[in-house]
C-alpha cells in the first residue's frame, strides 16, 4: 500500500506527500509530534494517521517483519542533532578541559579520560 492509498482525508494525503513522506516506511519512522509539526495539524490527528499507516503496513502481507517493528525508535539526523544540542553538560572545573570536551562531560554518554 502506498501513501496515496491510505484511508485518510485527501488533504492529509496531499500534505504527507508535500512534506516528503513518500512511503509507509518514512511515515512509520515519524513520531506523532514530528508529524503534527510537518503537516501543521494537531497531535491527536497525527496519532490517528500513524495508526492507520501502521495498520496498513501490517496488513500488507507476511513478507518479512513489518516496517513499523523494524524502524521503531529510529531518528533522523536532524532529531539526533537537536537532542545532542539540548543535552546538559557537567562542568569539570577546568575551562580548558570543558572546551576540549565540547562544554563539559556530556550527560547520557560514556566519557573516558586517559
Amino acid at each position: 500500500m502506498e501513501i496515496a492509498d491510505l484511508p485518510i482525508a485527501t488533504s492529509h494525503r496531499a500534505n504527507l506527500l508535500a512534506a516528503g513522506y513518500s512511503s509507509l516506511a518514512a511515515l512509520s519512522a515519524a513520531s506523532p509530534p514530528r508529524l503534527a509539526r510537518d503537516l501543521s495539524i494537531e497531535v491527536h490527528e497525527a496519532e490517528e494517521i500513524l495508526k492507520v499507516a501502521v495498520g496498513a503496513n501490517k496488513s500488507k502481507g507476511a513478507d518479512g517483519p513489518s516496517t513499523s517493528s523494524v524502524l521503531k525508535g529510529v531518528q533522523n539526523a536532524w532529531d539526533m542533532l537537536s537532542d545532542e544540542q539540548s543535552r546538559r553538560h557537567i562542568n569539570t572545573g577546568s575551562a580548558d578541559l570543558n572546551n576540549i570536551l565540547g562544554g563539559g562531560i556530556h550527560c547520557k554518554e560514556v566519557t573516558e579520560i586517559v
